[in-house]
């Protein structure tokens, strides 16, 4: 089990990098790497990634309240859909996350890179983007989904691809975040319950630099959203792709 300072910096780490598009994996990968304890503890990954869910819920929950109050059936059908091919890449490509090389991380960080270029593009023409959240297709949910289904794999960023693939389907910037931040919460949390079921007698007993954790993970994933909502709104995701260029080519090289 980590120490409390250990939690406090992955708590840190997993709620800024799972929300900024630079890849949450990818750097605890990293973070692992360099310093000398293991960013893949089962339990305290659960609770950190429990602790970023919740952080969604927070900032975004006058939404999520409306979806049921309002009874808004189309958009979880289409959130429904979205998850379906996330899911089963994810099942796929299980076997193959742990075995990644740091190269190859560091190239998946130059492909985010390369992706948030073009996001940042298309947020600048958003006179192409006209779909609010109610006229997404089926066929949209599902090419998202898809692409989401890829970021699975370190040095490739949820949140940047799913950004990316919104924007290519002509959602406005604005319903593109939305949505991409309502994915994140059945996604998230679906990994997290069937690693809990699948390994029940490590969550039997709960310890303080759990919680600890959680909470970390939580307060920085809320500064997160809202410091990525800012520089999408202005058209800033090119500052991510110069720092992604950067240590891509720096982990390629050592």
């Amino acid at each position: 089990m980590v120490n409390y300072w250990q939690i406090i910096l992955l708590g840190a780490v997993q709620g800024l990098t799972e929300f900024f598009p630079i890849s949450s994996s990818g750097h605890l990968a990293i973070i692992q790497h360099f310093i000398n304890f293991s960013a893949n503890n089962l339990l305290v990954d659960t609770f950190l990634h429990l602790g970023t869910v919740l952080s969604i819920i927070i900032v975004l929950w006058h939404d999520i309240k409306s979806i049921f109050t309002q009874k808004k059936w189309h958009l979880i059908w289409i959130i429904v859909i979205a998850c379906i091919p996330t899911a089963i890449i994810g099942f796929c490509l299980e076997n193959i996350i742990n075995t990644i090389s740091l190269q190859m991380i560091g190239i998946g960080f130059i492909i985010t890179s390369i992706i948030l270029l073009i996001s940042n593009k298309n947020i600048q023409q958003q006179q192409k983007n006209n779909k609010d959240l109610e006229d997404i297709t089926i066929r949209d949910a599902t090419i998202i989904g898809t692409l989401q289904g890829i970021a699975v794999l370190p040095g490739i960023s949820r949140s940047g691809t799913t950004l990316y693939a919104s924007l290519s389907r002509n959602l406005k910037p604005q319903t593109a975040f939305k949505f991409t931040f309502l994915l994140a919460i059945p996604v998230i949390l679906g990994a997290n319950i069937l690693e809990i079921i699948k390994n029940f007698t490590l969550f039997k007993s709960l310890r303080v630099e759990l919680l600890l954790g959680l909470i970390i993970s939580c307060l920085f994933g809320i500064i997160s959203i809202k410091m990525l909502k800012y520089m999408f709104k202005e058209s800033k995701l090119w500052y991510f792709s110069i720092y992604l260029i950067i240590l891509g080519i720096f982990i390629i090289m050592i």
